[in-house]
C-alpha cells in the first residue's frame, strides 16, 4: 500500500488527535455537533432555582411607629420537643425556601429538620411559566387558600432591562393600589353610609378621569346607576364623592387600618406594610377614596389577603407558608401549621354585598373578558367568582395593572383560591393581571379535581353489607 495513500496519513498521525483523525469525515462532523449540544445545555439547559429572598426578620428591624400586629422579637428557647411558633419566622429566614419544592431541609437548634411548605409545586411552575411567556417589566403573583391562609403560590418576575426593587415582589409595597382602594370605599359606604350594591348613584364624564367638574355635590347632566355597576366599571368620580360626601377621612382610614392598612402582616413572611396617608384637602380625599393617587401602596400578598376576606364571608386569615417541621433522624413532628383568624374587618352582610359587586366585575365589569372562559365551562359552572381591577400610571416606572379575586366554590372548601395579580407594563401592554388570575383559578381548581379522581379510585371498594335474618340480625357466615 501507498505510504502516502489517505489511510495510511491517518495511520501514521498520532498525538491527542490520532484517533479523531482516524475517524472518517462524517464521523468527525457528528463528534463536534455532540459537543457544542453539551456545551449548549450545560449554559442554557439547568432550570434556574428561584429562592424567596426574605428581608430582614421583624425581630431584626427598629420599632415601626405601625407595629400593633407586628411578628414578636425572636428569642432564644430552650431544647424542646417541638419548634416555638415565634421562632418558625427566623427559622424560614435563616434556611431560604426554594419555591419550585415544597420541602427543604432545615436546621434549628443543631438539630436537622425537614420543613415541609403549603406551595403548590405545580402551580408555582405553571405561573412562573406563564408569566415569563409575557415579559412585562415586573409582575408578582399569590395564590392562597381563603378559608386557611395557606400560600399556595408566589411569584415574582422582573424584565432584564428593569431595576431591581429590592427583593420578592410578592412582599412589597412599592406599587399604588390604584382601585383595588375602591374595595375598602365600598366596605366603608356599605358599613357606615348604608349603601347596598343596588342603590343609586350619579355619575357624569368619563369614568378613568377626576375632574373638580365630576365631584360637585350637585351634579348638572348625571346619570344614574346603580352602586354595582360603578364599581364594576371602576368609575373614579361616583367614590370620590362617596368618599367626599357620605364618609370622610376619618371613617376612610379606619376602615383602611381594619383591613390591614399601616400595618405589619402576620405569618412567618415578613412582608412591606401596605401605606394609606391621610389627606391634607378636599381634592387628595376624592384620591384616595377613589384610588386615584400613587402614595396609597399595597403589597401583593395583602392583596390576596383582602381577596379572602370577602370570600370567607368578612374572615381575613393569617397567611402561612409552613405546614409543618418534622426531625430527620426520627420522624419527630417538631410544628404543625394551625389555621388562625387575623381579624374580621367588616361584617358578614357586608361581605355579601362586596360579592356581589365583586361578581359583577368578572361577569360584565373590567375583567369579564378574562373570566369568560372559565365562568362559562361546564367544569366550574358551580363555582362562585368575583374580583377587582385596577391600574395606574406610576412615575418612572409604567402602567400598574392590578387584579384580586377569588373563586369558591360554596359547599366544598378544598375547591377555593383567592389570587392576587400584579404585572406592570411599558409603552405596550403585556398581559392584563385578570387574565393570569384566571389562569391560576382555573389550573389550580382542575388539579384539586382531578386529584381527587384519583384517589377516589384508588381507594378500596366498600365492603358489602352482611346478610340480615328475619330478627334483623346478622347472619352467621359458613366457614
Amino acid at each position: 500500500m501507498n505510504s502516502n495513500s489517505p489511510m495510511m496519513r491517518r495511520v501514521k498521525r498520532g498525538g491527542a488527535f490520532r484517533y479523531f483523525h482516524s475517524l472518517p469525515r462524517k464521523g468527525r462532523i457528528r463528534f463536534v455537533l455532540v459537543l457544542l449540544l453539551c456545551a449548549l445545555f450545560i449554559r442554557f439547559g439547568p432550570p434556574v432555582v428561584r429562592k424567596l429572598e426574605l428581608p430582614t426578620p421583624a425581630s431584626a428591624r427598629e420599632n415601626d411607629s405601625t407595629t400593633a400586629d407586628e411578628v414578636p422579637p425572636v428569642k432564644k428557647k430552650s431544647r424542646s420537643t417541638r419548634v416555638p411558633p415565634d421562632s418558625v419566622a427566623q427559622l424560614l429566614f435563616d434556611n431560604p425556601v426554594c419555591l419550585s419544592y415544597n420541602r427543604i431541609t432545615a436546621f434549628f437548634e443543631e438539630e436537622s429538620l425537614m420543613v415541609y411548605t403549603s406551595t403548590d409545586t405545580a402551580l408555582q411552575h405553571y405561573l412562573m411559566k406563564l408569566v415569563d411567556r409575557y415579559c412585562p417589566l415586573y409582575a408578582a403573583m399569590v395564590a392562597i387558600h381563603p378559608a386557611s391562609g395557606r400560600i399556595l403560590s408566589l411569584v415574582s418576575y422582573r424584565n432584564d432591562s428593569m431595576p431591581d426593587q429590592g427583593g420578592h415582589l410578592c412582599l412589597r409595597a412599592v406599587f399604588p393600589a390604584a382601585s383595588i382602594f375602591k374595595t375598602v370605599t365600598a366596605a366603608a359606604a356599605i358599613e357606615y353610609a348604608d349603601f347596598t350594591a343596588g342603590c343609586t348613584v350619579e355619575h357624569r364624564g368619563r369614568t378613568s378621569t377626576l375632574y373638580r367638574s365630576q365631584i360637585k355635590q350637585e351634579l348638572d347632566g348625571a346619570i344614574d346607576l346603580t352602586f354595582s355597576q360603578a364599581y364594576a366599571r371602576s368609575i373614579n368620580s361616583v367614590f370620590a364623592r362617596i368618599g367626599m360626601y357620605h364618609l370622610g377621612s376619618p371613617v376612610l382610614l379606619d376602615v383602611g387600618a381594619a383591613f390591614g392598612f399601616n400595618t405589619r402582616l402576620p405569618g412567618e413572611l415578613t412582608c412591606d406594610i401596605s401605606r394609606v396617608f391621610a389627606p391634607e384637602i378636599e381634592y387628595q380625599l376624592a384620591e384616595l377614596a377613589s384610588g386615584f393617587n400613587q402614595k396609597t401602596t399595597l403589597s401583593p400578598l395583602h392583596g390576596a389577603l383582602i381577596a379572602s376576606c370577602i370570600a370567607e364571608d368578612g374572615t381575613m386569615p393569617v397567611p402561612s407558608l409552613l405546614d409543618s417541621i418534622v426531625r430527620n433522624h426520627d420522624g419527630t413532628v417538631r410544628y404543625v401549621a394551625e389555621k388562625r383568624i387575623w381579624r374580621r374587618p367588616i361584617g358578614s352582610s357586608t361581605a355579601r354585598e362586596l360579592q356581589s359587586m365583586m361578581k359583577a366585575v368578572v361577569t360584565y365589569g373590567t375583567a369579564a373578558k378574562e373570566f369568560r372562559g372559565i365562568r362559562k365551562s361546564r367544569r366550574f359552572g358551580e363555582f362562585v367568582y368575583g374580583g377587582k381591577t385596577g391600574s395606574i400610571d406610576k412615575d418612572g416606572i409604567g402602567r400598574v395593572d392590578w387584579f384580586v379575586g377569588y373563586a369558591v366554590h360554596p359547599k366544598r372548601v378544598d375547591e377555593r383560591i383567592a389570587v392576587c395579580a400584579l404585572a406592570v407594563h411599558g409603552a405596550y401592554w403585556t398581559v392584563h393581571s385578570s387574565y393570569l388570575a384566571a389562569e391560576a383559578m382555573r389550573f389550580y381548581l382542575q388539579s384539586v379535581q382531578e386529584q381527587k379522581k384519583i384517589e377516589l379510585a384508588d381507594a378500596p371498594p366498600p365492603a358489602a353489607p352482611a346478610a340480615l335474618d328475619s330478627a334483623g340480625q346478622s347472619a352467621p357466615q359458613s366457614q
